[in-house]
């Protein structure tokens, strides 16, 4: 049996990331895949426990880290991997690209130091995503997206030039690893978005 495999949407807040994932999903399942959503952090009952504290209580960023890869090391282990194996496409909102840019940029705790922890975490069972589609686009269009939602956690209720800091942090992790990132215009209408995104993994 072949591998399923392991594709990653990535993106700063309110670039329509869910959207994407579904209709991904809908048209895989079309063409007789199996097909696996996931999110992060969460995706197992533990992740979506810790998932309340990491995304809504203020801690410090090396607690906050060490959630993330609590929750991430549950979620390969149970879902991701097992899924994986048995030839099941694996669609993930969020993945390690996003501890790297939120904790090791934003967070300011370095991506090297995030990277040396998940090592020192995970050992022989890291995953690296097959492809990666990062959503972009100005933050103007990506905060009246936000503004329109309720229950904003904490991230999306951070100030403009976090969310700026943000965008620019995942475009230059995207031409770090031209190969895996590939960028598609989030500021299009969902239907172009799924259309690039469709193109691209066939």
């Amino acid at each position: 049996m072949a591998k399923g495999r392991f594709i990653t949407i990535e993106g700063g807040e309110g670039v329509g990331k869910s959207t994407l994932i579904n209709s991904l999903k809908s048209w895989l399942e079309e063409t007789g895949q199996s097909v696996l959503l996931t999110r992060e952090p969460g995706g197992t009952p533990l992740g979506e426990e810790l998932r309340k504290i990491t995304l809504h209580e203020k801690v410090d960023p090396k607690v906050e880290l060490l959630l993330f890869f609590v929750a991430r090391l549950q979620h390969i282990q149970t879902k991701i991997a097992p899924a994986l194996k048995s030839g099941t496409w694996v669609i993930c909102d969020r993945f390690s690209d996003s501890t790297a840019v939120y904790q090791g940029v934003l967070r300011g705790l370095g991506v090297p130091y995030v990277e040396s922890v998940w090592k020192a975490v995970i050992q022989d069972e890291s995953l690296t995503p097959d492809v990666t589609l990062l959503l972009d686009c100005p933050v103007d269009i990506a905060f009246g997206r936000i503004s329109k939602r309720k229950d904003n956690n904490k991230f999306e209720a951070e100030e403009r030039a976090f969310h700026e800091k943000l965008r620019k942090a995942y475009l230059e992790r995207a031409k770090a690893y031209p190969d895996r990132i590939h960028v598609l215009d989030a500021s299009k209408a969902p239907q172009a978005v799924f259309n690039s995104a469709k193109e691209f993994l066939k």
